[in-house]
């Protein structure tokens, strides 16, 4: 880190220049987002640095595992001109002062023999006030060498130094196209990735960030009912800062530990307020602060008594025939049994929209869902294909709240002229809806205690069901989560989700998913129902679910929605008119515009 130290020095005193350059041509997975462009590229000199490590499930056995890049960044590929440093994190730091520190999204192999591979790399965090300071997105291009050695490490050659070149380029959200809502909607997710929350868990914080941004908002343009805070802005208060602080805010009591990062995020933010050619005056932008961290305020001392904490003792669920227990490997606890009666956002109660039941175990529906889990479902099954266990797998492993709320962000960017607070009245209903669903699937989940495939196929014999045969040795395509299965969460909470989109941008509107975990993988559709229905097929095939506890799922998500549609966050005064005026047209989807 030496040299790194003395070329930091160097660059200090270095000015800020401008650097130009066209996009590059790279794989269709490799491309930012739509609404990016190009703000600075930099070529890069350096090492990639692996340390020899043993195995942590056998230290006998050594691997090269990577430690981190230790690079220059220059103007041009004649190294005349350093304009910056690359280290780990991974983090870019400009001279000018300001970073950004990014996480992997997409891979693809260098055309280059023995070369790392070319990425697409989403910011998470940034710092300072520059050319890095509002970064979105980095593109990692046209690499040489770097790639971890082929000959064993030794006592005496721990580390290896392998140098590389690359091109990065460093893209920005169209200045036109940005807005704090959604801005701070991706902060978000970002801090639920890094916080390791439970997809359940996620629901409850993606409500109360969105929850408070959309009181924030609306408190100050008072077109809609609030969520739970009154609309007492000043008059004059800015909305953008108002959103800000009010998502800031929220994710600092949601993760403490991140203050450091979102510090940065809202400095970046509210420089951009005070520093665009709309800039708004420093009062206006104070009222807003102060009127955003009001609202999360109350919004979080709300939600503190909705029966989250305290965590209620292990639920063991029971051995009665049909009746969940815990399931192979972690053999865990039930996960979640508050959620069963925690407060809601919006439905009246818990078990407003609960579902009448798993079938009986003798009857032709068991029997029919027992044998198509049983053989789609298989760890060992021969008639899945690739592509369905890709579908498994990858719904498995991020949120709902992250693949919703990707799909709608996505969405308000096709429509032109959408407005902050209707940004903000979406998302908050979008997650909300979210939230309730899982508050809904869980009261029904501990009252049915129905038992899972792993347990109900290993267990055939005892069920009563002749034509249910066990399979002792039987074991699913992904692991079973620990809690009850009927009904199925993701088909809830998706259930909940696509009713709510579908009625804002209409059913036959197309959508890709991509993950924040199966980094590389993309999911498209025509449709919202084509959607759901692979999301049910993943379940099935993937072993944890039975069709039924989908299907119903997916109805009571679709109840829960649907309710919430029609009676939340509704206009004020009859001026937007009645519901059905609001969302029922095509081409008038949102019925919240000014235009």
């Amino acid at each position: 880190m030496n040299s790194i130290g003395n070329i930091r020095i160097a660059l200090g005193a270095l000015a800020l220049e401008g650097n130009y350059h066209q996009r590059p041509l790279v794989p269709p997975i490799l491309e930012p987002p739509a609404d990016q462009q190009l703000a600075f590229h930099a070529f890069a000199v350096g090492v990639q640095i692996y340390t020899w490590t043993p195995n942590p499930t056998n230290p006998a056995l050594f691997s090269w595992v990577f430690k981190a890049p230790e690079a220059v960044l220059f103007k041009a590929d004649d190294r005349d001109d350093a304009v910056g440093l690359h280290y780990a994190g991974p983090t870019w730091e400009h001279k000018d002062g300001s970073k950004v520190v990014g996480t992997v999204l997409q891979r693809s192999p260098s055309a280059v023999p023995n070369a790392i591979p070319w990425l697409l790399l989403q910011a998470v965090s940034n710092a300072g006030h520059g050319k890095l300071s509002d970064v979105t997105y980095i593109q990692r291009v046209n690499t040489t060498g770097g790639t971890a050695p082929t000959a064993g490490g030794d006592a005496t050659h721990l580390e290896a130094r392998v140098p590389y070149t690359a091109e990065y380029y460093f893209y920005r959200a169209h200045r036109s196209t940005i807005d704090e809502v959604t801005e701070w909607n991706r902060n978000m997710l970002a801090a639920l990735f890094k916080s390791g929350l439970s997809p359940l868990v996620a629901t409850r914080a993606g409500a109360i960030v969105s929850a408070a941004v959309y009181d924030a908002v609306n408190g100050i343009d008072r077109h809609y009912e609030p969520i739970h805070v009154a609309a007492n802005a000043p008059r004059g208060a800015s909305q953008r800062a108002a959103a800000v602080q009010a998502a800031y805010a929220s994710l600092v009591n949601l993760f403490p530990t991140q203050k450091p990062d979102l510090d940065a995020q809202l400095a970046v933010s509210l420089s951009a307020i005070a520093g665009d050619e709309a800039a708004e005056n420093s009062q206006s932008v104070m009222q807003g602060i102060d009127w955003g961290q009001a609202v999360a305020d109350a919004i979080w001392a709300w939600r503190s008594t909705d029966g989250f904490t305290p965590a209620p003792p292990a639920f063991l669920g029971g051995s009665a025939v049909g009746q969940w227990r815990p399931t192979p490997p972690a053999m865990a606890p039930g996960a979640g049994p508050q959620f069963a009666y925690m407060t809601p956002w919006a439905i009246s109660s818990p078990s407003q929209f609960r579902p009448a039941g798993p079938p009986a175990l003798t009857s032709a529906r068991y029997t029919a869902d027992f044998k198509e889990t049983k053989s789609m479902g298989s760890a060992s099954s021969s008639i899945r294909t690739a592509d369905e266990s890709i579908a498994c797998q990858f719904w498995a492993g991020s949120s709902v709240t992250y693949f919703w709320n990707r799909v709608a962000v996505s969405l308000m960017g096709a429509e032109r002229h959408t407005t902050l607070l209707e940004k903000s009245r979406l998302l908050a209903l979008l997650n909300i809806a979210l939230a309730d669903a899982a508050i809904a699937c869980w009261d029904a989940k501990y009252t049915y205690v129905f038992w899972r495939p792993v347990t109900a196929i290993t267990l055939g014999a005892t069920d009563g069901n002749p034509l249910t045969i066990e399979d002792s040795s039987w074991t699913p395509s992904i692991v079973t989560p620990a809690h009850p299965e009927y009904p199925s969460g993701h088909s809830t909470a998706s259930g909940a989700a696509a009713a709510l989109l579908a009625e804002f941008f209409g059913e036959e509107t197309s959508l890709s998913f991509d993950s924040d975990v199966m980094i590389g993988v993309t999911r498209s559709f025509t449709s919202f129902s084509a959607a759901l229905d692979e999301i049910k097929d993943a379940r099935i095939f993937g072993g944890i679910h039975f069709r039924a506890a989908c299907n119903d799922g997916q109805a009571t998500g679709q109840q829960v929605a649907n309710y919430i549609l029609k009676n939340s966050l509704l206009p004020l005064h009859g001026k937007r008119g009645d519901r059905g005026g609001e969302h029922g047209e095509h081409h008038g989807r949102h019925g919240d515009r000014d235009d």
